[in-house]
């Protein structure tokens, strides 16, 4: 499938900005008080703290070749942009937003699959105002005659949600044994197989409010919330990064292998030794590596840990390798350039690559949706932060689709599968106050 780009600038003139510095503003704040029905976006990772809301231009992407064509649409967009000259680098403008795990969704099945409706498989936007906060400093940026307001707005406390469908085990489990064939026959080395459960809250669940228990629970990762026309939302917190590009340093993160937290010191530095000592976990991790890596030598210099280490969260740990490059000619490849070599890897869809992907579509039954692709910001020299969109749940309305995965590999145990995404669907079920686990295994 050609690849499609559309890039809509609400203004044919080159679209100016001022800044500001905002004192102590929250960019989730900022990002709160949007209009309801208008694009609004919070992220906080990779060291900076971003809210926006409003558009003043959409750059969208579908088809094979999708990121390639994005990159392409945001230099062309970013080029119109005017910058505030006396502004610092922190204040400016930046397209925010984020691309689907597929090229294009899959059709819609029956009652209860996630209804993914304003996500197209790639769209970033180019926000009317701007929040970005880092290292104590916060700026506000504004399209001019865009308002730049401070947003006060206080987003209502998370209502309580119940599992009003918690997926089939049954065909999980099936899955899981299908994709162990598979690998035996030597047809895979790896495959991600992923999950829904659905809830539902006594009244429309704000997404804000879901990004800020979430950013308060989980401060090792990346919190966001992406709000798209009509006001479905996709938000949660992910540990893992996809790529950086800063100049010609890029930084990318391998993270596969999983074990949960312990309830006392002793047990959870029991399982952290467990989890790197485990064989199973090392070579599930190692594909990850290699293939980060291999993605990543043909531009530049390239280098990573020799071991493995653990990020703890907080309930569950994975092995975690940085993988780092330094780019021969970065003028050439902006950090949307990197991502179309790099996704999906084997920590969300498999190896190989395209039959991991070929076998997903015919067992995994699921429309992935935003889930698993990434979400980020990019700015006019290039650079940005995208993270995978692991740990998170569409909103829509009083209702909420969570989304977790496991990666199979020779030796995995289907029912330890089962439980592992029970822990990973927890990180946003205990925010939405869900039960633990036993109601569609939440832990």
């Amino acid at each position: 499938m050609t690849p499609s780009t559309v890039a809509r600038p609400l203004a044919r003139e080159p679209i100016a900005f001022r800044s500001r510095p905002a004192g102590a503003l929250d960019p989730l704040a900022l990002a709160a008080a949007g209009a309801p029905g208008d694009f609004r976006f919070y992220l906080r990772g990779g060291g900076l703290e971003l809210g926006g809301s409003g558009a003043v231009a959409v750059v969208e992407a579908r088809g094979e070749g999708r990121l390639e064509a994005l990159a392409d649409g945001a230099r062309r967009l970013l080029g119109r942009v005017k910058a505030d000259p006396d502004a610092p680098p922190l204040a400016a403008p930046r397209l925010l937003g984020g691309f689907g795990f597929a090229d294009r969704g899959r059709p819609r099945g029956g009652p209860g699959t996630p209804d993914w409706t304003g996500f197209p498989p790639a769209r970033f936007v180019l926000p009317a105002r701007l929040a970005v906060r880092a290292g104590g400093e916060t700026w506000v940026t504004a399209a001019a005659g865009r308002g730049e307001e401070t947003a006060g707005a206080r987003t209502p406390p998370l209502p309580p949600a119940c599992v009003s469908d918690p997926g089939d085990p049954a065909a999980f489990l099936l899955g899981v044994a299908a994709a162990r064939a598979a690998i035996e026959a030597g047809a895979l080395e790896k495959v991600v197989l992923a999950r829904a459960i659905r809830a539902r809250a006594g009244r429309p669940i704000d997404p804000f409010a879901l990004a800020g228990a979430l950013r308060e629970a989980e401060p090792r990762c990346c919190a966001f919330a992406f709000v798209a026309p009509g006001g479905a939302a996709f938000v949660g917190a992910t540990p893992e990064r996809l790529v950086r590009r800063a100049g010609a340093r890029v930084e990318a993160f391998a993270l596969a292998g999983s074990a949960p937290r312990g309830a006392t010191p002793g047990e959870d530095h029991a399982l952290a030794s467990r989890l790197l000592s485990s064989e199973k976990e090392r070579r599930e991790h190692a594909l990850v590596v290699d293939a980060v890596c291999a993605a990543l030598r043909p531009l530049g210099a390239v280098s990573r840990r020799p071991v493995p280490g653990v990020l703890a969260l907080a309930h569950v740990q994975h092995l975690f390798t940085p993988v780092e490059a330094v780019l021969r000619e970065p003028a050439a490849l902006a950090v949307l350039d990197l991502a179309a070599r790099l996704h999906p890897t084997p920590a969300v869809a498999g190896t190989p690559r395209d039959r991991a992907l070929a076998f997903l579509a015919e067992r995994e039954g699921l429309d992935r949706g935003w889930y698993a692709g990434a979400i980020g910001w990019v700015d006019a020299p290039g650079d940005g932060d995208l993270f995978v969109a692991l740990r998170s749940a569409l909103l829509r309305g009083e209702q909420a689709w969570l989304f977790a995965g496991a990666g199979i590999v020779a030796g995995s145990d289907p029912e330890a599968e089962w439980r592992e995404t029970g822990v990973k669907l927890g990180a946003v079920g205990r925010a939405l106050g869900l039960a633990p686990a036993g109601a569609g295994g939440v832990a």
